[in-house]
């Protein structure tokens, strides 16, 4: 009998440690991807010639810029280039600015059409 009681004692602890697992709570979800840091955009006008919507990577934002106005346009991953134009209410489309994004945030002035 004295044998067996360290024999059963043994056999509840490694099964106690089967059915808990050991030590953990559970698996652990791994790290997601790192979100790149975001930069903000705002575009200028310098000069009494230029406004209308922004544009950025061929798309309208919906922002309008006044005469020498400022404008919030959005936020990009900072690091990535943005071309930036501006078209007026008879869609005529200005030159093409090209930025990097740089944090926090990026101005780009528009100084002529």
């Amino acid at each position: 009998m004295r044998r067996i009681l360290p024999l059963i004692l043994t056999l509840l602890v490694v099964s106690a440690l089967v059915a808990t697992g050991c030590g953990g709570t559970g698996g652990t979800q791994p790290p997601g991807p790192v979100q790149p840091a975001m930069c903000t955009l705002r575009v200028q006008s310098t000069s009494p010639y230029v406004w209308g919507y922004v544009w950025v990577n061929g798309m309208n934002t919906g922002v309008y810029l006044d005469p020498m106005g400022v404008a919030q346009v959005g936020q990009y991953p900072c690091g990535q280039q943005v071309s930036v134009q501006i078209v007026d209410e008879f869609g005529q489309f200005s030159h093409i600015e090209v930025v990097t994004m740089v944090s926090p945030v990026t101005t780009l002035n528009f100084s002529w059409w």
